[in-house]
């Protein structure tokens, strides 16, 4: 009897010490979220596919929704969907110059991508403030700026990219990914 009591005791002092430990982490993830949320912080929250045409040709129609979830307005930037249905072969890489984007505010780019036969399928890429020519980054200063890769590639923000795996074949449309950041 007493050593079943004692093993009760232990084993609710060790589950209280975990979920203390798990609930001073949160609130450190937290304190250190809010923190890198001062600046803008550009995110794809969602991407939408539609298709268009007939079902032997068609093109697809792909929104990728941008949100801006940082603490102050962001300047122009450019949007970029990476599209690919082959692992060996290349990609399509499609841009869009972004407006400025108000804290809090949404912003809805659009790609077309033409010639599809049959089902499409293959893999998305978003990506919120792309890289553009003469910056390894894009044009969006998001906070402070991040090492990454090695010493000569700095990247400003480490969360703009959001991708997915699909198939429409079967699929009611349009079909809608939700970036698990506003779930």
């Amino acid at each position: 009897m007493v050593r079943i009591s004692v093993t009760a005791t232990l084993v609710c002092l060790v589950a209280c010490a975990v979920f203390l430990g798990l609930s001073a982490s949160e609130s450190v993830a937290q304190r250190f979220e809010l923190a890198t949320k001062v600046g803008p912080d550009l995110v794809v929250q969602e991407i939408i596919i539609r298709e268009e045409g007939t079902e032997e040709f068609h093109s697809a129609r792909v929104q990728v929704k941008v949100r801006n979830r940082g603490g102050a307005d962001a300047g122009r930037s450019v949007t970029a969907l990476i599209y690919s249905n082959n692992v060996a072969g290349g990609a399509t890489v499609l841009t869009e110059t972004t407006p400025a984007i108000p804290r809090g505010a949404i912003h809805d780019a659009e790609f077309v991508i033409e010639g599809i036969a049959g089902n499409l399928s293959g893999m998305l890429l978003g990506v919120a403030d792309a890289p553009v020519a003469a910056s390894p980054t894009g044009q969006v200063t998001e906070g402070a700026r991040l090492m990454m890769m090695s010493a000569t590639q700095k990247r400003t923000d480490l969360n703009n990219t959001f991708g997915v795996i699909f198939s429409t074949q079967g699929r009611a449309l349009p079909l809608r990914f939700q970036n698990p950041l506003f779930q």
